[in-house]
């Protein structure tokens, strides 16, 4: 029997009993399970695939829901079709289905090698963010003696090659592209673009709020703005490009990403006062969903810069010495 489901009709249900196999003729379908009262994507099918058989074999409840993707064209095999024929044609049927088993079993296990991978992924990323934050935080504790035996800079240039052996360490075990965390060019023009008419809005905002302030004049010193641009790159490459990157793909939630990311980027400076983490969770909020519009780092690192040079200006932050 050939029947048709339009996109988004449930063509079986968890924890009902259908007693029936199909096989996709054209159009997928997406498995889908319960967990924790939220219906959840497990893997999709497509043409030539088939779905139902342990229901069919042992009239068990489904598992899981399955859902036209698309409008999809199903072979419908009902059991009393298969009764009805001969011996002959129930060893075939044992055959047919004991493949059709063992082949879901391979995807299962592949499936399930893939989540535990990316949850040993996970593991190191966590690791490697809580390192970090462990490293920043005795870095501010130590800073004024340092600065005893170390100029600024030598600091500086030490932690950068902290934070960038962290970032090394991140990408090795990640094993995605640079481009997935945003160091490509794919959307430069448009986010430079926006970038900058951004930050031109929030020259202008901070002039007319504080108008007894020149910031064009207040801008950093050319080698403090260079070390800073640097810092500031950095810095959205672990909060936007990986972070975000990482808990997208554990949570499977874009929202989740941007807002928890948002939440850490504003307890890497809550040490200037609370003002100023909830001015930097805000921050955090927009440079996030700017890097999920574009994937790119260029315009949102320009974001960053601005911020920064506002923020030392008008004194909410503490101005390092140069």
């Amino acid at each position: 029997m050939r029947k048709t489901f339009k996109a988004g009709e449930f063509i079986s249900r968890e924890n009902t009993s259908t007693h029936n196999f199909f096989f996709i003729q054209h159009g997928s379908v997406e498995i889908l399970k319960k967990i924790h009262g939220k219906q959840r994507l497990l893997s999709q099918l497509h043409q030539y695939d088939s779905f139902g058989e342990l229901s069919y074999l042992d009239s068990r409840e489904c598992s899981h829901s399955v859902k036209a993707e698309q409008t999809v064209e199903v072979l419908v095999l009902k059991k009393e079709d298969f009764e009805q024929l001969g011996e002959a044609f129930h060893y075939l049927q044992h055959k047919f289905f004991s493949h059709l088993s063992l082949d879901k079993l391979e995807k299962n296990e592949q499936q399930l090698a893939d989540e535990i991978l990316l949850r040993i992924k996970f593991g190191k990323f966590v690791i490697a963010i809580i390192l970090g934050f462990c490293l920043f935080i005795s870095f501010l504790e130590f800073y004024e003696d340092l600065l005893a035996y170390a100029h600024y800079y030598v600091i500086g240039a030490c932690a950068f090659i902290i934070g960038g052996g962290l970032c090394l360490y991140i990408i090795k075990h990640m094993r995605e592209p640079l481009s997935a965390f945003g160091v490509s060019l794919k959307n430069w023009q448009q986010s430079i673009s926006e970038g900058l008419i951004i930050s031109i809005l929030l020259l202008i905002s901070a002039q007319l709020i504080w108008s007894d302030i020149n910031f064009i004049e207040a801008v950093y010193s050319p080698p403090y703005l260079f070390f800073y641009l640097i810092i500031v790159y950095l810095q959205e490459f672990i909060f936007r490009g990986v972070t975000i990157t990482a808990f997208e793909k554990f949570y499977d939630s874009t929202g989740y990403a941007v807002l928890i990311t948002a939440f850490l980027f504003g307890i890497l400076h809550i040490h200037h006062g609370l003002i100023v983490f909830i001015l930097s969770f805000i921050m955090g909020l927009l440079l996030g969903l700017l890097f999920i519009r574009h994937k790119n780092l260029l315009g949102i690192t320009i974001i960053h810069l601005c911020l920064g040079n506002i923020a030392t200006t008008i004194g909410i932050m503490q101005q390092y010495p140069m």
